[in-house]
């Protein structure tokens, strides 16, 4: 038997998985991609949400909700995305 311990974007936790050592390789290949994919997902909108912050900040018509909401997201997706790559 492989145990295997992995973070889950969902439950921002971790998981044991136990599954039997010939699938071990497998599953773990299966889990790094998709932890990549996850990577390049959160990267990608952290970039986005980045880029709105910039435009928000430099047109005056933004209200300030918009900028808040621009920053708190940011907020959000940075310690999500600092976790992944650790």
């Amino acid at each position: 038997m492989c145990v295997l311990t992995t973070p889950t974007a969902t439950t921002l936790g971790t998981r044991a998985l136990v599954v039997p050592a010939s699938r071990g390789a497998r599953v773990a290949r299966k889990l790094f991609e998709e932890g990549r994919a996850c990577s390049l997902i959160l990267s990608g909108e952290l970039e986005h949400t980045e880029q709105r912050l910039d435009h928000l900040s430099l047109d005056p018509a933004s209200s300030m909700s918009e900028l808040a909401a621009a920053v708190r997201r940011v907020d959000e997706l940075r310690p999500d995305l600092d976790e992944d790559r650790a």
